[in-house]
């Protein structure tokens, strides 16, 4: 059950933000964030769409995820309702292990900065938890 309390998203019982349908990447891409005071995770169901010639999750859609944890992530820690966008300056990306189905989960911190600049680190797991890829990055303020 979800109470509409915040100005951006959705409050769950767990009180956890929800953002689905947030934005055109997110809608285009089918996933969702859960956001909390100390975190952020982004889900996404892979499907066929998802899935390079590999025919495993093509590493775009990875960097997606990770990036907009990590902006989901700098927008609570500016806002409780998450409310202040950032944008990403820089973002490394290191791949660890492919994935071709399932549901991936990308968890995302802030680890530093001040008022305008963040710095944040994510990393994604599949259903067994295992480790897909990690990130760190900068981001600004946008308002």
């Amino acid at each position: 059950m979800t109470n509409e309390t915040a100005s951006h998203g959705r409050r769950d019982d767990d009180g956890a933000l929800i953002f689905q349908n947030d934005t055109g990447a997110q809608k285009s891409m089918g996933y969702m964030a859960r956001v909390y005071p100390e975190r952020s995770e982004v889900f996404l169901t892979i499907g066929p769409q998802h899935r390079n010639r590999r025919d495993v999750l093509h590493g775009g859609i990875i960097v997606t995820v990770m990036d907009s944890a990590c902006g989901y992530a700098c927008s609570r820690h500016a806002a409780e309702d998450a409310g202040i966008p950032f944008v990403t300056m820089s973002l490394t990306t290191n791949f660890i292990a492919p994935v071709a189905e399932g549901t991936i989960r990308a968890i995302a911190r802030v680890t530093g900065g001040g008022y305008k600049t963040l710095f944040s680190e994510a990393e994604v797991r599949d259903e067994d938890n295992r480790l897909i890829a990690t990130a760190t990055g900068v981001f600004k303020r946008s308002n």
